[in-house]
């Protein structure tokens, strides 16, 4: 089994980040992040992890939300 090694990977005191190659812009947190494709999802997540919820409890909370918000924008025939 191969483990990475930050040691070789990363000089410098920068070693909490990996750099990753993207079109999309980083964004780093201390606090905890939230992302979906429903801005209502991501209040759902944010408002768990504020009232101190773990990273489980907020994805299951925009799951949930996902499930409300998502049908919606889906064209049916």
């Amino acid at each position: 089994m191969t483990t990475l090694n930050l040691e070789n990977l990363i000089a410098g005191d920068d070693r909490q980040f990996i750099p990753f190659p993207s079109r999309r812009s980083v964004v780093y947190s201390t606090r905890g992040i939230i992302s979906s494709t429903q801005p209502l999802a991501n209040e759902a997540g944010y408002k768990i992890l504020a009232q101190g919820g773990n990273a489980a409890d907020a994805a299951v909370a925009v799951a949930a939300a996902l499930n409300v918000t998502g049908p919606s924008s889906l064209k049916c025939n």
